[in-house]
């Protein structure tokens, strides 16, 4: 998909740039070199634009963190009950007041609402939390202290800080072992299609067997 492969190019940049190995403007240059290669059927001419103008955006405001990395592209090894999981920390910072997993995001989430009833936003940044509380395991095993959560939605310009809750932790690990649980029972393995994702922005629906069948 062409918005995955977007993310990925994205990420390699930011990698380069937080390891030390290329300056602010080597990143606006090979974002403006290779954006236009990006695999995947391209969104629509005013989707791609915006993709295309905000992370250039972000590329040529680009500015060291003031915590100090002690990670980029980090990959971990972990366990949940007997389950072996491996994950990659896009950046792991040493805050005055502690770690901080931070993720980069092209989607433009947004931060708490602070309201009593939870919104569909909110509900939407617990959803991608889980993968964090996760990645906080083998952080806490080895550090021995609880990360904060960070996500850096790189086409807003905007950093979401999300403190570590106890019992955020424990559903993330929950959710995980009942998501591997209903894999390993699972028997007929029907799409889960959704018919405006299917039909605008999947990258292989000239290919999908469902599709070409009108399933979806």
């Amino acid at each position: 998909m062409w918005y995955s492969s977007y993310g990925s190019f994205v990420h390699q940049i930011l990698a380069e740039y937080y390891n030390g190995e290329i300056t602010r403007n080597d990143a606006v240059s090979r974002y403006l070199a290779g954006f236009h290669s990006i695999k995947g059927n391209r969104p629509n001419q005013s989707v791609f634009m915006n993709y295309y103008e905000q992370g250039l955006e972000h590329m040529r405001n680009l500015t060291p963190f003031i915590e100090k990395i002690i990670g980029v592209e980090k990959k971990v090894f972990f366990k949940i009950d007997s389950y072996k999981f491996v994950g990659v920390i896009d950046l792991l910072l040493q805050h005055e007041d502690g770690i901080v997993i931070l993720d980069h995001k092209s989607h433009m989430l947004k931060p708490r609402s602070q309201r009593v009833k939870p919104t569909n936003t909110d509900q939407e940044l617990d959803a991608y939390l889980r993968q964090l509380y996760l990645y906080s395991a083998p952080i806490i095993d080895k550090y021995g202290q609880k990360p904060s959560l960070a996500f850096n939605c790189f086409r807003s310009g905007m950093i979401i800080n999300e403190p570590f809750k106890d019992e955020d932790f424990d559903s993330a690990k929950n959710w995980a072992l009942d998501t591997i649980h209903a894999i390993e029972e699972e028997k007929d393995w029907n799409p889960n299609a959704d018919w405006f994702y299917c039909h605008n922005l999947c990258g292989l629906r000239s290919q999908c067997e469902y599709a070409q069948m009108n399933m979806v």
